[in-house]
């Protein structure tokens, strides 16, 4: 790998890892698709890309968490109950990687990433859970956050929902190599009545427990490694973890209703131009 090639994939990560961390996305998904396009890494299989992606994820997750963190925006509870219950999802998700070639491998994730950007463009802002003084149904906890404002605003977050989704967001988190946090964040939003900002931070320490899985899973099985990719995996790892803390700063100052459409349209570009290149010729 030239120099230059080097310093394409720290910005690439850099990228990712801003805007991911931004809609606590992981940025896997902008890693992905760039892989799969970039002229040199045109041999690798869909386990190696994956796995790189996952590396870069790990490390900008740690970043974004240390920097949410300090803004008081992850809610562990939230976020370690979703990851736990998604780890056998991650677990099965980096075992499926290996029975699709490429082609499969870029149409699948194209539909997904098409999926997700019709959802983020028709979905309808959730409606906030009142509170009473009634005992909350079992999975229903009571949680206070602090808004942008600086007030707080007592929640009732349905854990139960996010329950249901976090084993398939785990599964699909791994075998796509993107962390998971691109699906997490709509769905503790709109499932779980988590205020977005809070849901940006809680979805770095679930993807952190995501990519920690999938890595550790793939070591153990052996195979395709990011170990052997590793000359591609740093840069972009470098990247992302700088990357992570511009976008921790940024998430104050930008519309969450602007980035959400950006998102959807830029997934909705890579989804078609995927699944394109992955259908039968």
């Amino acid at each position: 790998m030239t120099l230059l090639e080097a310093v394409g994939l720290l910005a690439l990560g850099f990228v990712a890892g801003c805007y991911g961390t931004i809609i606590g996305a992981g940025g896997g998904f902008l890693v992905v698709p760039a892989l799969a396009w970039l002229p040199f890494s045109a041999g690798l299989s869909a386990e190696a890309i994956t796995g790189i992606s996952l590396v870069g994820v790990l490390a900008n997750a740690v970043s974004a968490v240390l920097a949410y963190r300090r803004q008081h925006r992850i809610d562990l509870l939230v976020a370690l109950t979703l990851g736990v219950v998604a780890v056998p999802g991650n677990i099965l998700g980096r075992t499926a990687v290996t029975w699709f070639n490429r082609q499969t491998f870029q149409a699948l994730f194209g539909a997904v990433l098409i999926v997700i950007s019709l959802y983020l463009v028709m979905r309808k802002p959730p409606r906030p859970r009142p509170l009473s003084e009634k005992a909350l149904p079992f999975g229903v906890v009571r949680r206070t956050y602090r808004l942008a404002s600086g007030a707080s605003e007592e929640v009732a977050v349905d854990l139960r929902a996010g329950v249901l989704a976090s084993f398939g967001i785990g599964f699909l988190a791994s075998l796509l190599g993107v962390g998971g946090g691109l699906m997490m964040t709509p769905a503790m939003v709109a499932l779980m009545a988590v205020p977005p900002l809070v849901a940006t931070g809680t979805a770095q320490l679930y993807v952190l427990i995501n990519a920690v899985t999938a890595l550790l899973t793939d070591l153990l099985n052996g195979g395709d490694t990011p170990l052997n990719h590793l000359d591609l995996a740093l840069p972009i790892a470098v990247g992302m973890v700088l990357g992570a803390q511009a976008g921790a700063q940024l998430s104050r100052r930008l519309s969450d209703q602007g980035l959400v459409r950006l998102l959807a349209l830029a997934l909705g570009l890579v989804g078609i131009r995927l699944l394109w290149a992955g259908l039968p010729s």
